[in-house]
C-alpha cells in the first residue's frame, strides 16, 4: 500500500464502513418502531413520512454560544489515524477559550493533546468557528524533535444538554514539515462549553 491512490481508497472505504455501522442500527431501530404506511405500493414516493419524523418542534437545545461573547471549553474526540496502511486508535483533547468578534466569527485558542496509539504530543491550537463550522491549526513537536503541523476541520452543534456540544472533525490531518506527509484521521466526540 505505497501509492497515494491506494491510501485514499482505504480511507474512503473505512469512512463508508464506519458510516454504515453507525447508520444501519439507527435505521433498523427506527423502522422497527414506527407505523409506516405506503399509500400506493407501486409508488414509493407517496410514503407517509409523518410516522417517520418525530414531533420535535418543542425541543430546542440551549445554545450557550447564542448568549455569550466569551466562553471556555474542554473536551475531545476519539477516532482513528491511518499509519502505514493500518488504522490506529487516536484521540484529540482540547481545552481553551473562544471570543466572538463583531462579525460573528469566534476566535479560538486552545491547548491540546494528540494521542496516536501510545504516543502523546502536546499542541497549541488557534482557529475560527462560525455557524457550526470549526477550523483549528497548530504546531507541535514529536519526541525526536521533528516538527509537524496539524489542521482540524470540523463541525459542532449543541446537544439537548446545556453546555454540551457534539464535535466531529471531518478533515483532520498531520503534515510533517520536512517531508509533507499527511496522516489522515477520523475523529468524533464532544466538548463542554461554559461562560468564561
Amino acid at each position: 500500500m505505497n501509492s497515494k491512490f491506494e491510501k485514499k481508497i482505504l480511507l474512503s472505504s473505512l469512512s463508508i464502513l464506519i458510516a454504515t455501522f453507525a447508520i444501519v442500527p439507527a435505521l433498523s431501530q427506527g423502522f422497527a418502531e414506527t407505523d409506516v404506511r405506503v399509500k400506493d405500493s407501486q409508488n414509493i414516493s407517496e410514503l407517509d413520512v409523518s410516522a417517520l419524523v418525530p414531533q420535535i418542534t418543542d425541543i430546542k437545545p440551549i445554545d450557550v454560544l447564542d448568549t455569550e461573547s466569551k466562553v471556555k471549553f474542554r473536551g475531545g474526540t476519539e477516532g482513528w489515524s491511518l499509519v502505514g496502511g493500518y488504522a490506529l486508535p487516536s484521540e484529540i483533547h482540547i481545552k481553551g477559550t473562544a471570543v466572538r468578534g463583531d462579525d460573528g466569527i469566534w476566535k479560538v485558542q486552545a491547548q491540546g493533546k494528540l494521542k496516536v496509539d501510545t504516543r502523546d504530543v502536546k499542541l497549541d491550537l488557534k482557529g475560527q468557528a462560525q455557524d457550526g463550522h470549526l477550523v483549528l491549526r497548530g504546531v507541535g513537536t514529536l519526541e525526536g524533535g521533528q516538527q509537524f503541523k496539524i489542521v482540524l476541520v470540523g463541525s459542532y452543534a449543541p446537544t439537548l444538554i446545556e453546555g454540551e456540544y457534539a464535535l466531529g472533525f471531518r478533515g483532520a490531518w498531520i503534515q510533517f514539515g520536512d517531508n509533507g506527509f499527511r496522516l489522515p484521521m477520523m475523529q468524533v466526540g464532544k466538548v463542554f462549553v461554559s461562560k468564561s
